[in-house]
Parts: C-alpha cells; structure tokens; sequence
C-alpha cells in the first residue's frame, strides 16, 4: 500500500486511504434505497396522471351536475352563482 503522506490531497480528502471511500456496502445499500423510492414516487406520478379521455369526460360531467346543483341551490335562496359559490348582489 502506499502511506497517505504519499497520496493526492484530493484523495486523502475524501478519505480514499486503506480502501475506505465513498463505494462502501452501506452507501450502495442508501443509494438503492433511494433509487427504489424514486422509482416507486415518479411510478405514483406517472400513474395519477394518466386519466384516459373517456375519465376525463366523466371527470368534467360530474364537476358539471354539481355546478348546476349549486347553481340552483342559490337561485332557490335568490342571489347569483358566479365562481362555484352563491354571491349576493351589493348593498
């Protein structure tokens, strides 16, 4: 082995001396672990966002219905609907 009064600075630094770095069994367990969560969240992601056409429609049909249900909610009550709410005319 060479002794560490012999080795690059940058290498000493990083604690590459008597084969310890930074490529331990431990590091590489940590780095798999967080692959594996990355795969599994970006796999969540993917998955929420594909709504296929047809979803999409029933999707915009039900927010529709319950947009006409409020919006007769308040015309029952005698003020306006505007912005998924009843709004009262001003004062």
């Amino acid at each position: 082995m060479i002794p560490s009064d012999h080795m690059a600075p940058s290498a000493r630094a990083q604690g590459i001396i008597w084969g310890k770095g930074f490529a331990t069994p431990q590091s590489r367990v940590g780095a798999c672990a967080a692959l594996a969560i990355l795969a599994m969240l970006l796999a969540a992601v993917l998955t929420a966002c594909s709504v296929s056409p047809g979803d999409q429609q029933t999707i915009r049909d039900a927010w529709a219905a319950r947009n006409a249900e409020r919006a007769a909610e308040c015309r029952r009550k005698n003020v306006g609907y505007a912005a998924g709410g009843c709004v009262a005319s001003g004062p």
